[in-house]
């Protein structure tokens, strides 16, 4: 509704925006058929909402975040935003993508940004003329091509019947530091140039964004959320189906978060089943096939047809059926289940926790005799149990200690060796169970630490600390082992600092261990522990701080 105006000035000391405009926003979702394997390609990146953020003068608005649409075509925002009188005066808008449609963290992706003043805006209003975009470089097309927003003039009797936008309030120090390692999270940037040290980036900003984010904080849910989708896509990239169980456990947690009244409810639920579904495509599980299959069936159902989520599932849900041979949505009875577990017929002759102790006897004292004997003992046992039988993890694991200690005692590198092998197979034999899942990362993460100590690679020590990190996701505030958890990774950052000079691994790492100490109050047996480890790191950035001060001739 376009109204005249004075070339120097207004006639009135404010004018809203009314109304905006952006064309040809990106759904994720394209119009052509889509097998499984392409719609977990693009899982990372489908925006569920978009908004516009407005500076004027000193000041910051945002409009709401309207869902995207199937179709992607035109979104529009109703907001109505004041702008300062002086025709010449500037207003910057910014247009977002949000990944979350409940309380999000960060901004989002930026689609498109620029400032105009609000005489030229003004006098597009008039001709009803589009801001149009061009795409940048290594773009085929831009991701928003036009934004078209609307200026009235409006008279007091107007004012006194609208709702205006307010201003955003300020962010806390901490709220900023959230924020900021969620934008630096989001991948935009690994899918212009492929570099898989971008995921790599991501993994690690929203591990510490998670780690801000207690049990009770609003946007818990989302951090969980963009932490297993950036793992799910470095599983994707990399190849690396046995990494699709963290992802998981983290979507399911999201969605303990996210209740059926949450509006992030059936979204969550969508990229759980996608998720499920690769690994069911990589393994052949087919419980993986039946919770998806249950997932898309909950997500049709209590989502509207025009809705992002609905044509989402109604595309997964044939690929599910071609895949595993179900028919309709709630029926898996054709589904078939590929297994690797063998049958005992006879039951082992061996107590597993009389060799328990006498592996507890070993610890507590050098007897390489008994020790030996132990470990013949665990193999020979073994051989009575296939591979994720009940029983199975139990006598692995014990194994797996005894050899650790042997190699402790002796320094035989076949013997680490055969501890790292163990420790991987469990891990692949656990992903349903997540106590044992956590226990097989914390695990394999130790055993890699010992193996970075013998031999100095930096990949075993890199592989560390995303287990260490992946143990951490999984262990949240309150839980008993978080203070060990929280532990174990500042060593790791410690270590890696020591090799890189990172500064950002010895803040991270000083954190870490303070956090630990918080849970290891004087009187804990851990204390001491945890004082000494907070002690060197602060003594080795002391003496880093100096050095960086030193003035070099």
């Amino acid at each position: 509704m376009g109204t005249e105006h004075s070339p120097t000035a207004l006639s009135s000391p404010d004018d809203p925006i009314t109304k905006m405009k952006a064309m040809d926003l990106p759904t994720g979702l394209g119009q052509s058929p889509i097998d499984l394997q392409q719609i977990s390609a693009g899982l990372g990146q489908i925006p569920a909402a978009f908004y516009v953020n407005i500076l004027v003068g000193d000041k910051e608005y945002q409009t709401a975040r309207n869902p995207a649409r199937v179709d992607g075509g035109m979104t529009e925002w109703q907001d109505h935003i004041y702008l300062l009188s002086d025709l010449s005066s500037m207003v910057e808008l910014r247009i977002y993508a949000s990944f979350e449609l409940g309380p999000m963290l960060g901004r989002g992706e930026l689609l498109q940004k620029f400032s105009i003043g609000v005489g030229e805006l003004l006098d597009r209003c008039n001709v009803s003329r589009s801001i149009c975009f061009v795409p940048e470089e290594c773009e085929v097309v831009t991701l928003c091509p036009s934004l078209e927003a609307t200026v009235e003039l409006l008279s007091p009797q107007d004012t006194n019947v609208i709702i205006f936008c307010a201003p955003v309030s300020a962010e806390s120090d901490e709220e900023r530091a959230v924020a900021e390692a969620t934008d630096v999270g989001h991948m935009r940037r690994y899918y212009k140039d492929a570099d898989e040290s971008h995921i790599n980036n991501a993994i690690t900003q929203f591990h510490r964004v998670l780690d801000r984010c207690p049990i009770n904080h609003p946007a818990r849910s989302a951090a969980l959320t963009n932490l297993a989708l950036s793992k799910f896509i470095s599983s994707q990239v990399r190849g690396a189906h046995r990494d699709l169980d963290v992802p998981i456990f983290l979507f399911k947690d999201a969605l303990d978060l996210c209740p059926r009244d949450h509006p992030d409810h059936p979204p969550t639920m969508l990229k759980l089943a996608i998720t499920l579904l690769s690994r069911f495509n990589k393994r052949g599980d087919a419980t993986d096939a039946d919770e998806a299959n249950q997932l898309l069936a909950n997500v049709l159902d209590i989502c509207l047809p025009d809705s992002r989520e609905y044509t989402s599932a109604e595309l997964v849900t044939p690929m599910l059926a071609m895949h595993t041979g179900v028919n309709a949505v709630g029926d898996t009875s054709a589904a078939v289940a590929v297994s690797s577990i063998r049958s005992g017929n006879q039951r082992s002759p061996y107590s597993l926790d009389q060799l328990r102790r006498d592996l507890e006897q070993c610890n507590q004292q050098d007897n390489p005799r008994l020790l030996d004997d132990v470990i013949s003992q665990l193999r020979s046992a073994l051989s009575f149990y296939g591979p994720g039988q009940p029983g199975w993890i139990g006598w692995k694991e014990s194994l797996a200690i005894a050899l650790g200690l042997c190699f402790e005692r002796q320094g035989q590198k076949q013997d680490l060796e055969d501890v790292l092998l163990f420790s991987r197979e469990m891990l692949v034999w656990t992903s349903r169970h997540r106590t044992h899942h956590r226990h097989s990362l914390k695990h394999l993460a130790g055993v890699l630490r010992r193996q970075f100590r013998q031999d100095g690679d930096r990949k075993d020590l890199e592989e560390g600390i995303q287990l260490s990190r992946d143990v951490l996701a999984l262990t949240p505030p309150g839980h008993p082992d978080r203070a060990i958890s929280l532990c174990n990774l500042g060593i790791d950052l410690s270590a890696q600092f020591k090799q890189s000079g990172d500064r950002d691994d010895l803040d991270e790492a000083i954190q870490l261990h303070r956090d630990a100490l918080v849970l290891r109050p004087p009187g804990h047996p851990d204390h001491s522990m945890s004082l000494c480890n907070l002690a060197v790191d602060l003594i080795t950035r002391f003496e880093q701080n100096l050095l960086d001060t030193q003035i070099v001739p």
